[in-house]
C-alpha cells in the first residue's frame, strides 16, 4: 500500500483549531471557556449560573461548538457557533435526572457531516435498554452546507433534532 502523507490542515476538516474549549466548574455549575493555545487569555463562552455547560467539542470547519447541558432539565446535546451564541438544543429524551440517565461525550465528525454522542436512555414501555442500561452511541446526521442538523425520519422528512422517543 502506498502512504499518503499530509501537511497540517491539508486534510477534510481543514487546520485544527488554535482555541481550547474547557468546561470549568465553578460554584457548583459548569461553565465553557475558551482559552489561547498558551492559555495566557481565557474568554467565557457559556455558562449563566443557572445551568452547567459542559463537555464541549468545538469544530473550527464550521465554527460550531457541541456541549451537554442542562438547560432543558436533563443533560442533553447542544449546539452554538464559537461564541456561544445561537444554541439549539439537538437531543430530546437522551437524558432524564429524575431515572438517572444522561447525553455525555458529543463529538464531531471531522468533515462537519454529523456527530456522534452516547447516552444510557432507556424506555419501559418498549424495553429498550432496560435490563442493562449500558451506553448507547448514536449518530445525528448534520448538513455543512446549510450549517444545520439534518435528521432523516422514518417518513424521509428532516428535522433538526433527534427524539429519543420517536
Amino acid at each position: 500500500r502506498d502512504l499518503l502523507l499530509h501537511e497540517e490542515g491539508d486534510i477534510l476538516g481543514g487546520n485544527p483549531s488554535e482555541l481550547l474549549y474547557v468546561s470549568v466548574k465553578e460554584s457548583g455549575r459548569y461553565k465553557i471557556k475558551r482559552r489561547d493555545l498558551n492559555g495566557s487569555v481565557e474568554t467565557l463562552v457559556l455558562g449563566d449560573g443557572e445551568f452547567s455547560y459542559m463537555e464541549p467539542d468545538y469544530l473550527p470547519l464550521l465554527d460550531r461548538l457541541l456541549y451537554i447541558s442542562d438547560a432543558s432539565g436533563s443533560l442533553e446535546v447542544w449546539m452554538s457557533n464559537g461564541l456561544g451564541g445561537e444554541r439549539h438544543q439537538l437531543t430530546v429524551g437522551f437524558g432524564d435526572s429524575y431515572l438517572g440517565f444522561a447525553a455525555h461525550a458529543p463529538k464531531w465528525a471531522p468533515d462537519g457531516t454529523g456527530l456522534v454522542f452516547e447516552s444510557n436512555a432507556f424506555d419501559m414501555t418498549s424495553r429498550d435498554n432496560l435490563d442493562e442500561r449500558v451506553y448507547h452511541l448514536y449518530y445525528l446526521g448534520y448538513d455543512a452546507r446549510e450549517n444545520s442538523p439534518a435528521v432523516t425520519l422514518a417518513d424521509g422528512s428532516l428535522t433538526d433534532h433527534l427524539d429519543y422517543q420517536a
